[in-house]
């Protein structure tokens, strides 16, 4: 993959990583760190990204795995900054098992109804609040609220039943 192919395909997806990254880390430094270093690691294995066919669900999905990986370790040694505490790159049985859970992931949430799936994805991956989803879906706000979590609940069934 070339450097213009990454600046097409993966730098614009910035703002949806920094979203997820600061939901899940609560902390706009650590959230800033994560996209950085998520970056690189795509970078560095930037040879085996023009076989993804989806990759604001799969850098959003490595987002997750990687945050979900700070908060445990942090919690283990939380006297140690998160910077010091992470690895930058994974093994080859971490990308197996990434891409594994990101295609379980895909698969329920194509199962999920239209409706269910469209709001999941405004708000989770596009950042839209209540409001803004109830105006593109032509629904109320507290609908929205009920769509996204039976999504939610739903895809959570969906995972663990595999």
């Amino acid at each position: 993959m070339t450097p213009a192919e990454f600046n097409t395909y993966w730098l614009p997806l910035g703002d949806a990583l920094y979203r997820v990254a600061l939901y899940l880390l609560e902390d706009k430094q650590d959230a800033e760190d994560a996209v950085q270093d998520l970056f690189l690691k795509l970078w560095e294995g930037s040879a085996q990204l023009e076989s993804i066919k989806n990759p604001k669900a799969y850098a959003v999905m490595m987002m997750r795995n990687l945050c979900l990986d700070r908060i445990r370790v942090a919690t283990r040694r939380p006297h140690e900054s998160l910077s010091e505490q992470i690895p930058l790159f994974a093994t080859q049985e971490d990308e197996f098992v990434n891409r594994d859970r990101l295609d379980r992931v895909m698969k329920a949430i194509e199962s999920l109804p239209d409706r269910q799936k469209r709001v999941l994805i405004l708000r989770t991956l596009d950042g839209l609040d209540y409001e803004d989803i109830a105006r593109k879906e032509g629904m109320s706000p507290l609908n929205a609220r009920v769509q996204l979590s039976s999504a939610r609940k739903r895809l959570k069934e969906l995972i663990q039943k595999e």
